[in-house]
């Protein structure tokens, strides 16, 4: 449920189990190696909130864009309905880690908002949080949650 058909390997960060420079026959081939050259639009990341007292789940659609600042969360939930098929920004697994006292989450999030170190987002409740961002797999200590897993 991180990625899907409508991913990309580069996308997803699957370059290094892949030859782009291999000279096959293959349908996909070409344009990997132009979205190779151009930079890929969209990117598999990690996200990370401070949860020590417990789960704090994530909405199904948790991603604030600046449009939606000003609307009040019934409305975003509609809105997160209407845009199901959109591809700009899609949670994928999250889990609590009790051990870290954080809720983490893999999003597959467009740039520039995958390049950003920390975004807003919706949890469950409505309430707007900040999260920090992490390349996968997730470094705990850089995030600054003790060793690495």
């Amino acid at each position: 449920n991180d990625m899907d058909a409508r991913h990309s390997v580069l996308e997803a960060g699957l370059s290094g189990f892949i030859s782009l420079d291999a000279d096959i026959d293959s349908l996909s081939l070409e344009v990997l190696r132009a979205e190779r050259a151009a930079g890929s639009v969209r990117r598999l990341v990690g996200l990370v909130l401070p949860a020590p007292d417990g789960p704090r789940m994530l909405a199904e659609d948790p991603f604030l864009d600046n449009q939606y600042s000003d609307t009040n969360v019934s409305d975003l939930r509609l809105e997160a309905l209407l845009r199901q098929q959109d591809l700009s920004h899609f949670l994928g697994s999250q889990c609590w880690s009790p051990r870290y006292g954080c809720q983490i989450a893999t999003a597959m999030l467009e740039e520039p908002l995958a390049s950003e170190k920390c975004i807003d987002v919706i949890l469950a409740t409505g309430e707007t949080v900040q999260a920090q961002t992490s390349e996968l797999p997730f470094d705990f200590a850089k995030l600054g949650y003790g060793s690495t897993v």
